[in-house]
C-alpha cells in the first residue's frame, strides 16, 4: 500500500486551503478520506451495523502497527492475531 501511495503522491498535491487552529494545508485526497469517514462514523452511529465496526477495528489495527513501525511482516501478524 506504501508503493501504492508513494507512486500516486510523485509530485506534491496542490493545497485547497489551511486549517489555521492546526497549521496543516488540506489536499483533495485527504478531504475525501475526511468526507468517507465521517460518513462511516455517521453510518455507524445510525446503524450499529457490524461490518463498519469490523473496518474500524482493522483501521485502527493498522494505524497502530504503522505507527510503532514493526520491522517485518512476520511481527506485524504475530501482533495482530495475538
Amino acid at each position: 500500500l506504501d508503493q501504492l501511495i508513494a507512486v500516486v503522491r510523485i509530485k506534491p498535491m496542490k493545497s485547497l486551503f489551511r486549517i489555521p487552529y492546526l497549521d496543516e494545508d488540506m489536499n483533495a485526497v485527504e478531504l475525501l478520506g475526511m468526507c468517507v469517514g465521517a460518513a462511516m462514523a455517521y453510518g455507524f452511529m445510525v446503524s450499529k451495523h457490524w461490518i463498519i465496526n469490523n473496518v474500524f477495528g482493522i483501521s485502527f489495527c493498522l494505524a497502530g502497527i504503522k505507527a510503532i513501525s514493526v520491522s517485518s511482516y512476520k511481527t506485524g501478524v504475530i501482533m495482530l492475531v495475538g
